[in-house]
């Protein structure tokens, strides 16, 4: 997928869901499948889905990754990563 951080928000994609994982390395990457966005990587930082807004923000994020199953800390990681990029609508 082709999405930019502009400004604290993600451009090159419309709103909508979105898959979203982060790597052990701490890469933000957005798109469908979360194994496939991985390269089949075993473990991941956080994993989940996404809802974007209009304006490029990030309404909401969950743990709905039926191969990481991730764990609510990971979430709150996750969360965190969003927060400190200025991502997050509220």
């Amino acid at each position: 997928m082709n999405f930019k951080f502009e400004n604290s928000r993600i451009t090159g994609i419309k709103e909508g869901y979105y898959d979203y994982i982060i790597t052990l390395e701490g890469e933000l990457k957005i798109g469908a499948g979360h194994y496939f966005m991985s390269n089949s990587d075993e473990y991941v930082k956080a994993a989940g889905k996404i809802e974007l807004d209009e304006f490029g923000k990030i309404k909401d994020a969950d743990l709905n990754s039926g191969h990481y199953q991730p764990s609510y800390e990971e979430n709150e990681v996750a969360r965190q990563v969003f927060r400190d990029l200025g991502l997050m609508s509220n």
